[in-house]
């Protein structure tokens, strides 16, 4: 293997000039394989960081032309690097490895990106989001969440809290934000035609899965869900399957005995034909969830001894099919969506924590005390050390429900804003920008 040695700056080629058609792209990009000693690293003055596999192919999906795959890289470095153009801009994507989350890793990926692409003046954090829908914010899956500092704070809110589930947050908070001012006037013209930029978003998505260069695979693992499976739960029903049935919860004024006898004998033997009464029973208890705070135990094992070997079904499933059917007030009422189904483009502020949000009630308690749209877990961890801008795609409700049926299309969503946000930034004035490795104290 050469020695690394960054060459000297040059500019783009023309066979990378702009082209904004969607269609056009996908007619010539493909990926191929680079060594670092043949690229101008001074080229790259973007940085892209994604958390996961699926949000890297999200970012290689909008890119303009040829993506490339760096097969070479300093020693020490531990990235897996993609090289892409949008617009006029060079772009350097790194994804975190596989299973390693939150803000030590993203941090780690960060300063190893700065230490070989040393010309990096922009950053995005880019991927998928729990949203925290209230009153004022009504934010629905597949929406974007853009990080925007207001009230004299920053984008980004940095909490902990000791457990996972219906805990207080650590008073150890602090508000972030370092992204550069000239990114957030393009940030503020964009928010100006919000409804032509949705509208972009929802057509640029339908060109992308429709043309018939994509596969057919990567069509359905990306395209819109429906919207029967957006459902926002009531922040005192929580699925958890782990503690025992309490059978005084469920023996309310007006529950029959006979009801809870038919639920207990679902435990021992289920006969198929009256599954799905039981089931609706269940639930109509509150089995498998927490009502007003008590864990009912009983359907999802219902489900697993009623179901064929073969037709095991994923977690998320079970939660969709179980905690909706027959439960109708478990759910938030909420107007339908105009049908164009266009995903709305939120600006605010973002919450990041090592700890996955899982939890409506603080969900709703942090929302309400400082406005935050949606929680994350990396973004803390990048800001002291890759100062940048933070987008979401709106994948789950950071409650217990698992939703994972939405993690591909809300970040396709989410890249495909960012692509909007990189062609609009004037090529002079990331010039002027000082390198970011060189705020950081690392040039």
């Amino acid at each position: 293997m050469s020695s690394w040695n960054p060459k000297s700056s040059s500019p783009i080629p023309n066979n990378h000039a702009v082209n904004h058609s969607t269609l056009s792209i996908y007619q010539t990009q493909s990926k191929r394989q680079v060594r670092l000693d043949d690229i101008t690293v001074a080229d790259y003055t973007i940085g892209w960081i994604a958390a996961l596999p699926l949000e890297q192919k999200a970012a290689e999906l909008v890119f303009n032309h040829d993506y490339r795959i760096l097969t070479q890289v300093p020693p020490g470095d531990t990235n897996r690097y993609t090289l892409g153009v949008i617009g006029d801009h060079k772009i350097v994507l790194a994804v975190m490895p596989d299973g390693q989350y939150g803000k030590s890793s993203a941090s780690s990926v960060a300063t190893h990106m700065l230490r070989t692409f040393t010309n990096v003046r922009v950053g995005f954090m880019v991927g998928v989001g729990g949203g925290a829908p209230s009153k004022t914010n009504d934010i629905r899956l597949g929406d974007i969440v853009v990080s925007r500092k207001g009230d004299g704070k920053g984008g980004v809110f940095e909490f902990d809290y000791f457990k996972k589930h219906q805990a207080k947050p650590n008073q150890n908070t602090s508000h972030l934000n370092s992204t550069p001012s000239f990114v957030m006037s393009t940030i503020a013209g964009l928010k100006a035609d919000h409804i032509g930029q949705q509208d972009a978003i929802n057509e640029e998505i339908e060109d992308i899965l429709t043309h018939p260069r994509i596969p057919q695979e990567l069509r359905r693992d990306f395209e819109r869900p429906s919207e029967e499976d957006d459902m926002l739960f009531r922040s005192n029903v929580v699925h958890n399957v782990g503690r025992a049935l309490n059978l005084q919860s469920v023996l309310g004024a007006n529950i029959s005995l006979l009801a809870v006898i038919m639920l207990a004998v679902s435990c021992v033997v289920v006969v198929p034909p009256l599954v799905t009464m039981l089931a609706s029973l269940c639930l109509a208890f509150g089995a498998g969830t927490f009502v007003n705070g008590i864990n009912i135990e009983g359907c999802e094992h219902i489900f697993h001894r009623s179901t064929r070997a073969d037709e095991e079904l994923p977690s998320d499933e079970i939660c969709q099919r179980f905690c909706r059917v027959s439960w109708p007030n478990a759910l938030v009422p909420r107007q339908a969506r105009n049908p164009s189904r266009a995903p709305k483009i939120h600006y605010g502020l973002i919450g990041s924590s090592d700890q996955l949000m899982k939890d409506a009630v603080l969900r709703d308690e942090l929302a309400t005390d400082h406005n935050i749209l949606c929680f994350e877990m990396e973004a803390a961890g990048l800001m002291d050390k890759f100062p940048c801008l933070v987008i979401r795609g709106i994948c789950d409700y950071s409650d217990s429900h698992k939703n994972k049926g939405w993690q591909n299309y809300a970040a396709l969503a989410a890249a495909l804003y960012t692509r909007a946000v990189i062609r609009s930034l004037p090529v002079q004035q990331i010039s002027k920008e000082r390198r970011l490795a060189d705020i950081m104290g690392r040039g």
